[in-house]
């Protein structure tokens, strides 16, 4: 396994790229008393290096992701009134 914490900034942007995994380990690595779920933190760096993906490509949606799946009813849930 990779030791992180033995990275500079431009080696760590180098070595982990766009992936989730390797951020989540690399924060984990760096901070082992925020005692956080990596699994957690794969979701969460994934979401936001989808999000990034989408600002460089000129692709988002909206800025809200939540609001598209409600606006075009892709959750498998109805809205209680």
């Amino acid at each position: 396994m990779t030791d992180y914490t033995k990275l500079g900034g431009p080696e760590l942007l180098q070595e982990c790229g766009d992936s989730a995994d390797k951020w989540a380990t690399a924060l984990c690595q760096h901070h082992p008393e925020m005692e956080i779920d990596q699994d957690i933190l794969m979701g969460w760096f994934a979401n936001a290096i989808e999000h990034s993906h989408d600002i460089r490509t000129g692709a988002v949606l909206n800025g809200d992701h939540a609001k598209y799946l409600l606006d075009n009813d892709f959750l498998p849930f109805k809205e209680i009134t």
